[in-house]
């Protein structure tokens, strides 16, 4: 996946990754780089074991719907079914991150990243 610089020199991060981190966002929405806020991410999201490549190594995301854990670049090499939901109010615009395990949603590699924003009107139907 294509990787970012941060704000911390030796550290970069696959965008897909940085995606599926509430703590991240790119100080350049069109760049998209670099990341900030990697320092923010909780330790606990480092340690757990994931579901697909059994490493612990990188931080992970978590199914809505269960305790399942993984890396967000393995979620979408094998199809894990991941939603972006971008929304606007009052001219601030909300991102929220939905992914599902293998069990709440069969992979399918034609539908691995959703991305769903606000029409040009600003409302969804």
């Amino acid at each position: 996946g294509a990787l970012k610089p941060t704000d911390i020199d030796t550290l970069w991060v696959h965008v897909t990754c940085a995606w599926f981190r509430p703590e991240v966002a790119f100080a350049s929405d069109k760049k998209m780089e670099p990341a900030l806020g990697i320092l923010s991410i909780p330790s606990s999201s480092f340690v757990k074991i994931r579901v697909i490549c059994k490493r612990i190594h990188g931080s992970c995301t978590q199914c809505c719907k269960s305790s399942t854990y993984f890396h967000a670049m393995c979620a979408s090499r094998a199809g894990y079914r991941m939603e972006l939901h971008i929304s606007e109010k009052n001219d601030k615009q909300t991102t929220k991150m939905v992914s599902y395990c293998a069990y709440h949603r069969a992979p399918n590699p034609d539908t691995v990243l959703i991305m769903q924003t606000p029409p040009p009107w600003g409302h969804f139907n």
